[in-house]
């Protein structure tokens, strides 16, 4: 059997999951995933580490690597759940020995594998044996399962969390976008069925979401070129009936269904696409995320603006007090008669707290000193003074 010519049929719960399985460990668990489907009633699955390289296309280099992976999967996924997420592991049990693996399925995994109806994604094998890298296999599987819908669309934190790219990893968005996104992008496009474009929403400067389009190379996919026309478009994406769409086309212009398209289509979790539709076609709900976005922005700017002026007053102020400063440290060090002449009414001033600093109020001269600081043992008496006659400059 030539295993890169099978179709692999994933549940969209094992898809959404979050692992951290490298590469070839979910290359492995996927081949089970075929195993487990042709011979459902096998306690296990059984492997030669050398079919396992041909799968792959894993060279003799790579055969320790290989032999590890098998060993180290009984890692635990988190599933999603109707009341929230489940924790388990993969596999009950890998053993290993000469050669051969037996993986054991974790029962309550075989629910998502065989007898599946519904909410799931379908994918030739031999689109992921070549990707060389896990974030490639993953954005796959996750844009394949929208691969109908054309779009689709995750928070920074959700993708994140999905490709298991924790908080410390590529921190900065635009070393995430170059080393993940950019090169998943060139290496889906030569090397599987689908490949993608994607834009980034903003709040202020932060990206906070990505949308992917999503482009087929099948030439049995619903975007054939052929195909690709709106009355295509309501009866395979938005579920109309004919009659449903000659209403629609005569109600609206092209221009404002295509962009009421595009709105419900990247929405999540709709359980009735053609009722949100028709729902949006009513209020133009894509005008009013439009409106939204618009003020959204306009606020940004505003607060971006208002951002830009306070920290140009603060710089403004920062120099200002800087030349101010000088102007004073000047006086005090050339100009000791007029600051001798100030010195008596600073003592009446600050009688009280020279007084606790133990300084003879008598002795002008050496109240002069510490003020230019040649006599350092008294501190704060300059900064003091300095406070004293600052109302005289500008």
């Amino acid at each position: 059997m030539d295993l890169k010519k099978e179709l692999v049929i994933k549940s969209n719960k094992l898809i959404d999951m979050q692992t951290d399985l490298n590469l070839i460990q979910l290359k492995i668990f996927t081949k089970v995933i075929l195993s487990t489907v042709q011979n459902p009633k096998d306690e296990y699955c059984r492997f030669s580490i050398k079919e396992l390289m041909n799968d792959f296309n894993i060279t003799e280099t790579h055969y320790t690597a290989l032999k590890i992976a098998t060993k180290n999967m009984i890692k635990a996924v988190i599933l999603k759940t109707i009341n929230g997420e489940i924790q388990l592991p993969l596999f009950t049990k890998v053993a290993y020995c000469d050669g051969i693996v037996d993986m054991y399925l974790h029962p309550e995994l075989k629910p998502y594998i065989l007898n599946i109806k519904t909410r799931y994604t379908k994918y030739f094998f031999k689109n992921i044996t070549g990707l060389n890298s896990i974030y490639s296999m993953r954005l796959y599987e996750l844009l394949k399962q929208y691969e109908f819908r054309w779009n689709r669309s995750f928070d920074i934190s959700e993708l994140r969390f999905l490709l298991n790219v924790w908080e410390g990893k590529y921190k900065r968005h635009t070393d995430f976008r170059k080393r993940i996104i950019l090169q998943t992008q060139k290496e889906l496009k030569e090397k599987t069925d689908i490949s993608f474009e994607f834009t980034e929403r903003r709040e202020g400067r932060r990206v906070i979401e990505i949308i992917f389009k999503i482009f087929s190379k099948n030439q049995n996919s619903l975007k054939k070129q052929d195909e690709n026309t709106l009355n295509t478009i309501l009866k395979t994406k938005i579920f109309l009936s004919d009659k449903q769409i000659k209403t629609v086309l005569k109600q609206y212009d092209e221009k404002y269904i295509k962009r009421n398209i595009d709105y419900t289509l990247l929405q999540k979790n709709i359980k009735n696409i053609a009722w949100y539709f028709g729902k949006a076609l009513e209020q133009d709900y894509w005008q009013t995320l439009f409106l939204q976005q618009e003020q959204k922005k306009q606020k940004l700017k505003e607060i971006d603006e208002k951002l830009f002026e306070e920290q140009k007053q603060q710089k403004l102020k920062k120099e200002q007090d800087k030349i101010k400063k000088q102007k004073i440290e000047d006086f005090i060090q050339n100009r000791e008669e007029e600051v001798l002449e100030l010195i008596p009414d600073f003592i009446e001033a600050n009688k009280f707290l020279l007084q606790k600093l133990n300084i003879d109020l008598g002795n002008t001269q050496e109240l002069l000193k510490i003020i230019k600081w040649e006599n350092t043992t008294v501190k704060g008496v300059k900064n003091l003074f300095i406070g004293f006659i600052s109302h005289k400059f500008k």
